[in-house]
């Protein structure tokens, strides 16, 4: 399995079970941290994001992480207004 898939496959679940949707996951070499995450997120609710809300998605990130990678930097941000808009694509309960 991909980093990518990896990514989907363990924190999405976990997201959809706290009301938010993964919008986008991205990772890319960093020199520093040896990989860094993005993640795009949205509230199930359709309500934008906050502060806690990034807090929160980062919480459940860091505990399934921790578990895949050991060198990291996360980001959590929401799709903004610059972002062309993504369609959400649950991918909870699939293999």
């Amino acid at each position: 399995m991909q980093l990518g898939q990896a990514i989907r496959y363990y924190l999405e679940p976990q997201m959809v079970e706290t009301g938010y949707n993964l919008i986008d996951a991205r990772h890319q070499k960093d020199k520093k941290h040896g990989v860094k995450i993005t993640l795009i997120i949205s509230r199930q609710d359709g309500q934008g994001i906050t502060h806690d809300d990034c807090a929160a998605v980062t919480q459940i990130a860091k505990t399934q992480f921790e578990e895949l990678l050991e060198d990291y930097i996360l980001e959590v941000s929401s799709q903004g207004i610059k972002l062309p808009k993504k369609e959400h694509q649950n991918l909870a309960g699939k293999t």
